[in-house]
C-alpha cells in the first residue's frame, strides 16, 4: 500500500560528485526549512548533468533507513523514472510547497508513515511507473493512481451529503 511512503517535495541546494564513486552524486536537499538539509546519494552522474541538479525541485522518499554509499551517508532517495538506459527525475506538482507531502490519489493518509521496511519498499516499487502523460503513478490491477499534492478538502462528519 503506497500510504507507507513518505514522499516530500524537496529542492536540491548543493550537488557534488562523490569522492570515491564515479557514478554517484552527493546532494543536500532542502525538505523543510533551510537549516534542515537531507543528504542523498544518487546514481545519476551518467544521466543528468550536475548543473541540472542544483536548484531543482524533486520528489524525495524520506522514510527509508539511512545507508552508507561508498562511505557517505544517504538519508533518503530521489524518485526517478528509467527506461532503456534513460533516467529522469520525477518533478513535484508546481503548486506543491517545499516539504509538502505527496500521495497517490485514493491512497490518502493523515498519518505520518513510519520507517519503511526494505521488503515493503520493494513490493510498492514494483507498482510505480509513469503514465502516458509522464505522471508518476502507482499502478495496481490496471488502474493508475496519480501522485498528487495533498488530500482534497473534506469533512470527517458527514458522508454523501450535499455541499451548499
Amino acid at each position: 500500500n503506497p500510504t507507507a511512503l513518505n514522499l516530500r517535495v524537496g529542492k536540491i541546494i548543493l550537488c557534488e560528485k562523490h569522492a570515491d564513486a564515479d557514478k554517484l552524486y552527493v546532494s543536500q536537499i532542502q525538505v523543510k526549512d533551510e537549516q534542515e538539509l537531507v543528504q542523498v546519494c544518487s546514481g545519476l552522474v551518467n544521466h543528468i548533468p550536475i548543473e541540472q541538479m542544483v536548484d531543482r525541485r524533486v520528489v524525495v522518499l524520506t522514510n527509508l533507513k539511512p545507508s552508507k554509499m561508498r562511505g557517505v551517508k544517504s538519508e533518503a532517495m530521489l524518485l526517478a523514472s528509467e527506461i532503456d538506459g534513460q533516467v529522469d527525475l520525477i518533478e513535484p506538482p508546481q503548486k506543491a510547497v517545499l516539504g509538502g507531502r505527496l500521495q497517490f490519489e485514493t491512497f490518502l493518509s493523515e498519518v505520518e508513515p513510519s520507517r519503511l521496511k526494505p521488503n515493503v519498499w520493494e513490493d510498492i516499487q514494483k507498482h510505480l511507473r509513469t503514465t502516458s502523460l509522464g505522471e508518476a503513478a502507482y499502478v495496481k490491477d490496471g488502474k493508475e493512481y496519480i501522485l498528487k499534492y495533498g488530500p482534497g478538502a473534506s469533512t470527517s462528519l458527514l458522508k454523501n451529503a450535499p455541499i451548499r
